[in-house]
């Protein structure tokens, strides 16, 4: 029976460390651990379904996802970030080594106090990961990538790079507050106001007597904010955020809706869209339930160009290889949005209660493990289409569509291949758009 600890302060480090051993990945001595906030997320769940991310265990959804989804665009939500990594960057190269590190502009440009979304990249140029640098002071900064730890030592000893890389992801927990009610949430809650906190700032306040850092960030597409606190005063923080926004009709937001919520929005997300290109952590790519051939790409197959800064005069991972893909003429494909026919949605449906095979229906909202559905024009493979999702909020099945640039036009139609490899298929027509998908409100 594999071993579950309840949090009682901060996990110690040996203990932490055993959990991440991804050789012993499935190992029935492998340690868990159920995300500090738990408590006071047992008492707002109904449905008591966790799952795990990493070494914790988080809840996976509160009390239903298509009222957690509607809640989070009606009023407030509070969800739970607790699991991702979160590492602390100090020492004499630690300028130098962010700077080489991401694809975006220079760092010391970033205020203290603000944070910025960019890009790591491979020697080659394919994505790493789409992590947040948080400058923290003068000479420190955090950074949020989920499994990346051996690619930060990797770029740190092959640049000769002078910094300390302080793993902190079990001293804190990281909770979200989302939704267009919780600006005025966290004004009751803190007793001081946050309208004018620009988009990517944080500031220190405190919630219940707590200290804790409060950043205008989210990953929903709404106007909210992550708050990052002591992980042994998070069911406190909790506790008052719940007590507090029962005014305002706040709810939950589980793990399981959140990836519905921001492919809503817009944003990629590492396993679903695309596969670190780093193979020096085999838990990635255990996980990895797409072929790696598709799935490892560039940035700019993700659309992602606006955060490769190709005319920065110094040098960063990968900057040669981005630079040749975009004197080659671009990428071969591109990420699209792509709305799904109601029509033919629903004959996949309906062909469910009828005696012929046919293929499975579409998980709602969207799958547990990531996957990949061809996508056909002209008769042939055109490319893919990931996160798949329906929407209460579009009242549609969505998806991304990375697929050849030349049908990359808001209007064009596409059809998704959808079933299994061996099984019964079913063509789904699918209209290419502009994301976001819902609009976002998070930088207003």
């Amino acid at each position: 029976m594999r071993e579950v600890t309840t949090f009682k302060g901060a996990y110690p480090q040996e203990t932490y460390s055993e959990a991440m051993d991804t050789d012993r990945l499935l190992g029935a001595e492998r340690p868990m651990f159920f995300v500090p906030g738990a408590g006071q997320q047992t008492l707002g769940s109904k449905a008591q379904k966790w799952t795990q991310w990493g070494p914790f265990l988080i809840c996976d959804e509160f009390y239903g996802w298509y009222d957690e989804a509607l809640d989070l665009r009606r009023t407030a939500v509070i969800g739970d970030w607790s699991p991702i990594n979160k590492f602390n960057l100090t020492g004499p190269d630690v300028h130098a080594y962010v700077q080489y590190l991401q694809t975006r502009g220079d760092v010391k440009n970033i205020e203290i106090g603000q944070s910025m979304y960019t890009l790591m990249t491979r020697e080659d140029g394919m994505l790493v990961h789409d992590p947040l640098i948080t400058r923290t002071g003068e000479d420190s900064y955090r950074i949020t990538p989920d499994q990346a730890d051996k690619w930060l030592a990797h770029v740190a000893e092959t640049g000769k790079f002078d910094v300390q890389i302080e793993d902190i992801r079990t001293k804190y927990a990281l909770f979200s507050l989302q939704g267009p009610n919780s600006t005025k949430i966290l004004n009751n809650a803190t007793n001081e106001p946050w309208d004018d906190v620009k988009f990517s700032r944080f500031k220190i306040s405190k919630i219940a007597g707590v200290e804790l850092e409060i950043n205008r960030q989210g990953f929903t597409g709404e106007v909210g904010y992550e708050l990052m606190v002591d992980a042994a005063d998070a069911n406190t923080v909790l506790e008052h955020l719940v007590k507090v926004g029962k005014a305002h009709g706040i709810g939950w937001l589980g793990s399981y809706t959140s990836r519905l919520t921001r492919a809503e929005a817009g944003l990629v997300m590492l396993h679903f869209d695309y596969q670190c290109a780093f193979d020096g952590n085999p838990g990635i790519l255990r996980r990895n339930q797409l072929d790696p051939a598709m799935s490892i790409v560039s940035p700019f197959e993700l659309n992602l160009d606006y955060l490769v800064h190709l005319k920065r005069e110094d040098d960063f991972v990968g900057k040669a290889a981005l630079q040749k893909i975009m004197d080659n003429g671009g990428p071969a494909k591109r990420m699209k949005g792509l709305i799904w026919n109601p029509d033919d949605v629903a004959e996949l449906f309906a062909a469910q209660f009828r005696d012929a095979p046919s293929p499975p229906p579409i998980r709602f909202p969207h799958p547990v493990y990531p996957e990949a559905h061809d996508i056909m024009h002209g008769g042939g493979h055109v490319g893919w289409a990931t996160s798949v999702c329906y929407s209460p909020t579009l009242r549609r099945v969505f998806s991304y569509g990375r697929m050849n640039t030349d049908l990359c036009v808001a209007g064009n139609e596409v059809t998704i291949n959808w079933g299994g490899r061996d099984g019964p298929t079913m063509p789904i027509r699918a209209e290419v758009v502009d994301t976001p998908f819902v609009s976002r409100k998070r930088s207003q």
